[in-house]
């Protein structure tokens, strides 16, 4: 959203295969939820497209609308950007009270066989296929299967392959 209201405020006016304009109102930030909209008009030398952008943001959740636009449309971005706002606003109040009355119950278990190829694991908020969130390296590793058959390494470990004397640095 960062970026999006920056372009907002920079990019008034652009050089585009001709002159386009980007007429945007940037609402203040309230309860925790961005928005902007706007119209990017291009350039009447061309063929004069017009496209509404609008975009509202609460945490890591961003929703972007857009559409085109006939010539002769009117269009409110104050009025637009007070809406997305509104909405999501709302909608935040309603995701918080729904999750406050019925909180989320159940944890699902991850499944996948640590013998089957990873894209059959599931992830889950728990762990991915056989694996557990909270695991130590050596349950994780006692868990996957070794190197396949004909695939062969003479490194161990994660550590050079000699130590810096048998390379020769004192």
């Amino acid at each position: 959203m960062d970026q999006l209201e920056r372009a907002a405020a920079d990019c008034g006016e652009l050089d585009y295969d001709g002159l386009n304009t980007f007429e945007a109102v940037v609402a203040e930030e309230e309860g925790g939820v961005r928005a902007l909209a706007g119209t990017m008009n291009a350039d009447p030398a061309s063929d004069g497209w017009r496209v509404f952008h609008g975009s509202a943001a609460v945490g890591n959740t961003l929703v972007h609308l857009s559409t085109s636009l006939p010539d002769s449309a009117p269009i409110d971005a104050a009025a637009a950007v007070e809406l997305l706002q509104a909405t999501a606003i709302d909608a935040k109040s309603e995701l918080i009270d729904t999750l406050t009355e019925a909180p989320p119950t159940g944890t699902t278990e991850p499944v996948g066989d640590a013998s089957t190829d990873w894209a059959e694991w599931s992830i889950t908020g728990q762990g991915v296929g056989p694996i557990r969130l909270g695991e130590t390296y050596d349950d994780i590793v006692a868990t996957l299967p070794g190197p396949e058959p004909g695939c062969t390494s003479s490194r161990q470990g994660n550590g050079p392959t000699s130590s810096p004397t048998e390379r020769g640095v004192s």
